[in-house]
């Protein structure tokens, strides 16, 4: 079966469907590489776990947003900034009563 440029044009499509996985892999490697080289340090290897763990905290929270917004919840954002505006501290409600009598 000959490969035809219509055929080798509709590869690019289908590796772009991967995307994530191939940024997964470029940061895995991109770690290894750092943390594998001769005369590594270990604050090296540590500052590579940690940046390793950021991303797939961020990973998590971004997942967790996306799932949010297709139930229709409120994002992460907006709940903490309503949270926030109602700090008792800044709350300047100040509540005055008038009163007249007579007798």
């Amino acid at each position: 079966m000959p490969i035809s440029t219509s055929r080798i044009k509709d590869v690019w499509p289908w590796l772009a469907e991967a995307q994530y996985a191939w940024v997964s892999v470029v940061v895995i490697c991109v770690a290894l590489a750092t943390s594998l080289r001769q005369h590594t340090t270990e604050s090296v290897i540590r500052l590579t776990g940690l940046v390793l763990q950021l991303l797939g905290i961020g990973t998590i929270i971004w997942g967790i947003s996306e799932t949010r917004a297709l139930f229709g919840h409120p994002s992460f954002a907006s709940k903490t900034k309503a949270w926030l505006s109602r700090f008792p501290l800044l709350r300047r409600n100040i509540v005055l009563a008038v009163g007249s009598a007579t007798q």
